[in-house]
């Protein structure tokens, strides 16, 4: 890791657990239903990302997509290395990660982000080589559509392995602190 990446990853490290200490403040662990229960999110720790995406050698690729990106933590590091988008349907989780978004882009250049409102289902993904998922449920729509989209060669990450998809080819599980990270291809 460069020491100016080192020094961007702390200043996301540190504006991610002011966020999440706001629902601890609160009473609350940072994770919660969203769209009046059609989905849920948690916190995520941007440590293990960057360790990830720095073992997958993420700048490598072009054009990553994270599907559902809740708080923006995942495209705020995956940001360090290439150009990122996060797509979120939830109103109030988008808000609040624009709102974090901003302030880390008010201490570092962060023009590589971009988050967008809207349902990823109904977006034409086959311009991407990196799509990040954390599901919350089964695949079984977006698997379809991920297989009829993407163009060979591009990775699909699923973090987690609660809901996993029945037909990409799995190409490598990779653990990280405790994180299960599934790297697929169509």
């Amino acid at each position: 890791m460069t020491s100016e990446n080192e020094k961007k990853l702390e200043i996301i490290k540190q504006a991610y657990f002011e966020f999440y200490e706001t629902f601890v403040d609160e009473g609350n662990v940072p994770a919660k239903h969203t769209l009046e229960g059609a989905g849920y999110w948690a916190m995520a720790d941007p440590q293990l990302l960057f360790d990830f995406f720095e073992l997958i050698e993420l700048d490598k690729f072009s054009k990553f997509i994270d599907l559902g990106s809740g708080d923006g933590c995942v495209i705020a590091v995956a940001s360090l290395f290439l150009d990122s988008l996060g797509v979120e349907l939830d109103n109030k989780l988008f808000n609040q990660s624009k709102k974090v978004i901003g302030q880390i882009s008010n201490k570092l250049e962060l023009n590589k982000i971009k988050i967008e409102q809207k349902d990823f289902l109904e977006m034409d993904l086959g311009d991407y080589d990196f799509v990040f998922i954390n599901p919350d449920n089964y695949l079984y729509q977006l698997e379809g559509k991920l297989q009829k989209e993407l163009k060979k060669g591009t990775k699909i990450v699923v973090m987690n392995n609660l809901f996993l998809p029945l037909n990409l080819n799995l190409l490598e599980k990779i653990m990280i602190g405790g994180m299960d990270f599934r790297v697929y291809g169509v």
